[in-house]
C-alpha cells in the first residue's frame, strides 16, 4: 500500500485531498501545521475530528510559528478587515501570506524524509475564485522539481484543476458533511464571515 502525507489544514479542500487518497487505498498520515495563524486552535481540532471520523491515524502537528517575521498579517493577528464581498473578490491579495504553501511544503517533508515517506499531497486549487501565485499548477509543477531534487518526495495536489463546487459535492458524494470542515482565515471558533476562505465557502454553497 502506497503511504503519504496530507496536509491537513481542517477545511474542505483538504478534507477533500484526504478522501480522494482513501478512495485509492492509499495509507494517509495527516499533517498539521501551525505557524501562528490566529485560527489554529480551531483548524487543529477538526484536523482531528475528521482523522477520527475516517479512523485515520492521529495528525501530526508541527509547530513552525513565524509570528515574530509577519505578526501585522491579518491570518497572524487574526484582527478582522470589514470586506464586502464584491471587495474581497477584486482585492483578496490582501491576505496573501507569502510563500505560505512552500514553508507548509518545506515542514512536511522534513517529516517525510525522517519517515520514509515519498510522496506529500496539498489541496490546492487553480483558478478558482482566490488564486495565488502558490496555488496554482506552475507553483505545483515547480515545487514538485524541487522536493524530488532535494529529497526524492513528490508533491501532488490532486485537486488543482477542480472548482469550489466540484469539492463540496465530493464532501457529499463521501458522505463528509461541509460542517465538520473550518474555512475562516481570521477568527478563532466561529467564522468570521468577511475573509477570503468565508466568502468563497459561502459561494461554493449557494
Amino acid at each position: 500500500m502506497n503511504k503519504i502525507c496530507v496536509l491537513h489544514s481542517g477545511g474542505m479542500d483538504s478534507t477533500c485531498v484526504i478522501l480522494w487518497y482513501l478512495s485509492r487505498h492509499y495509507d494517509i498520515q495527516t499533517i498539521y501545521i501551525d505557524y501562528g495563524q490566529a485560527t489554529a486552535p480551531t483548524e487543529w481540532n477538526y484536523c482531528k475530528l475528521v482523522a477520527g471520523l475516517l479512523h485515520l491515524p492521529s495528525p501530526v502537528k508541527i509547530t513552525g510559528r513565524l509570528n515574530h517575521l509577519i505578526k501585522s498579517h491579518s491570518l497572524i493577528s487574526g484582527k478582522k478587515k470589514k470586506y464586502s464581498e464584491e471587495y474581497l473578490i477584486n482585492n483578496f491579495l490582501d491576505e496573501f501570506f507569502p510563500n505560505r504553501n512552500l514553508y507548509l511544503l518545506t515542514l512536511a517533508s522534513i517529516y517525510c524524509f525522517q519517515n520514509n515517506i515519498n510522496e506529500i499531497a496539498l489541496g490546492i486549487i487553480d483558478g478558482g475564485e482566490f488564486s495565488y501565485t502558490d496555488t496554482n499548477a506552475g507553483f505545483l509543477r515547480k515545487a514538485n522539481s524541487l522536493f524530488s531534487h532535494t529529497l526524492n518526495i513528490e508533491v501532488n495536489a490532486p485537486l488543482i484543476k477542480w472548482d469550489k463546487q466540484h469539492v463540496v459535492q465530493y464532501l457529499k458524494s463521501n458522505n463528509m458533511p461541509v460542517e465538520n470542515t473550518y474555512s475562516c482565515n481570521i477568527q478563532n471558533i466561529k467564522p468570521c464571515g468577511k475573509c477570503a476562505g468565508c466568502i468563497e465557502r459561502n459561494l461554493s454553497l449557494k
